[in-house]
């Protein structure tokens, strides 16, 4: 099944010097539609900086924030402060606020007691919490977690509650960090924080406003792809995560283009609106 998204108020954020360890270009200025050329629905994004603007949380809120937290919701009030109705949101993290919950983990190891604060926002959705509550926001919200194709299937769980008519647009909220360092050993994707933010509502034909998109996921272990090669996960190990992967392309402006899994690949297509 093919979904069809209008993509807008997109932001982002990663660290830059470590985005250049990747080998991978900047992402900042216009991201511009090569095809519509560069005066038809550009979405503007934000330079990355090393800095989180938290001005709208709370001094005491702000320092039991672990980075995790900051990166998420720096780029969830990015996006949601540029649109002038609250917003149902979907919270995306495959490893949730993984650095906090390892120390947790080795508490428990050590026997040593756990800091309730600690422990209540290490939850998944916590950082969905967080949001709701700070931006006084009342409307649902879903956190999602499904591997590596967690961006990917975010994306569905967006376009479901849209094409159900739970709401005309959506909040998407994708944030991850590189594994702490104990759990090196199990990365299947390069490793480096990120964040990204965006608005998404229905592709109708007429949308005026954003580009449109649609995603339609392949599965690459079924009868019909043949299964894949050892290659093709070897590639997808080497892989960007499927955010940042989403990220570069709409920078790049191309017409089509993919994100990569062990299990799935997902083909993008850039329409007019």
């Amino acid at each position: 099944m093919e979904t069809e998204l209008l993509v807008n108020h997109l932001s982002c954020w990663y660290p830059a010097d470590e985005w250049a360890l990747l080998n991978a270009k900047p992402v900042t200025g216009k991201l511009v539609d090569k095809e519509l050329g560069e005066n038809r629905h550009p979405l503007k994004l934000p330079a990355c900086s090393s800095d989180f603007d938290l001005t709208w949380v709370p001094a005491m809120q702000r320092r039991r924030m672990s980075r995790f937290a900051r990166m998420a919701l720096h780029c969830a009030h990015q996006t949601a402060s540029r649109i002038e109705t609250p917003l149902s949101s979907v919270f995306a993290t495959r490893h949730g606020d993984l650095h906090r919950t390892s120390v947790l983990i080795g508490n428990v190891a050590k026997r040593e007691p756990l800091s309730p604060n600690a422990f209540s926002l290490s939850v998944h959705n916590a950082v969905a919490g967080l949001f709701t509550i700070l931006s006084k926001n009342t409307l649902p919200t879903t956190t999602i977690s499904a591997g590596p194709d967690t961006f990917a299937m975010a994306l569905i769980e967006a376009y479901a509650k849209l094409q159900a008519g739970v709401t005309d647009k959506m909040l998407l909220v994708h944030t991850d960090q590189a594994l702490p360092e104990i759990y090196s050993r199990y990365q299947d994707e390069k490793q480096i924080d990120h964040a990204l933010a965006m608005c998404l509502s229905l592709g109708t034909e007429g949308a005026q406003e954003g580009i449109r998109i649609s995603v339609e996921g392949i599965d690459c272990l079924s009868a019909e792809t043949g299964g894949q090669s050892s290659s093709a996960l070897d590639q997808a190990r080497d892989a960007l995560p499927q955010a940042l992967q989403f990220l570069t392309w709409m920078a790049a402006g191309e017409s089509q283009g993919r994100l990569t899994s062990p299990s799935y690949y997902w083909r993008l297509s850039r329409h007019a609106a």
